[in-house]
């Protein structure tokens, strides 16, 4: 199912030792490459999981940091 830039890519299975296996679809599509470092994030209420590589996601606090002390006189 796709829908423009969101995808579903499928099922996967938790194993014993909590571990996932990403879709080859998923993978070549969203660019992960093996070795590649993730951020997990989660919304425990809605029991949501996301995966964000490590490189976005400092760009992401990076930035939001910016706009933090956008206004900082002693910076």
């Amino acid at each position: 199912m796709k829908c423009s830039d969101r995808q579903v890519f499928g099922t996967t299975t938790v194993n014993d030792k909590g571990q996932v296996v990403i879709p080859a679809d998923a993978r070549k599509a969203l660019g992960i490459e093996p070795d590649m470092k993730m951020m997990v994030l989660g919304h425990t209420k809605h029991k949501v999981v996301i995966l964000m590589p490590t490189e976005l996601f400092e760009k992401k606090i990076q930035g939001l940091m910016g706009l933090f002390f956008k206004n900082d006189e002693t910076a």
